[in-house]
């Protein structure tokens, strides 16, 4: 689940940079500097969760090298809530 968890937060990251990046192709400056807000904002995330902000070192072979700590639950939790907020579905 730890795996699978990191994986998501990485697709999520890159997802809203990826978007960021668009809006700065059309020039929409406000677009560019809101997507890298919460790209960062993810990554940060990441670095508790993980120790890494590009979540390396947590996979390895036949399992993860860290447990998810209760800081870490929660940091992933305020940032999955605060970008449902800005981004909403």
């Amino acid at each position: 689940m730890l795996r699978t968890l990191a994986l998501e937060l990485e697709r999520l990251y890159n997802h809203v940079g990826d978007i960021g990046n668009i809006a700065a192709g059309a020039s929409y400056h406000y677009g560019t500097s809101a997507g890298l807000r919460m790209k960062e904002a993810l990554q940060q995330v990441g670095e508790v969760f993980t120790g890494n902000r590009f979540l390396r070192g947590l996979i390895v072979p036949g399992g993860v090298r860290r447990d998810l700590s209760a800081e870490a639950a929660q940091s992933i939790e305020a940032a999955m809530a605060a970008t449902q907020r800005r981004w909403p579905a």
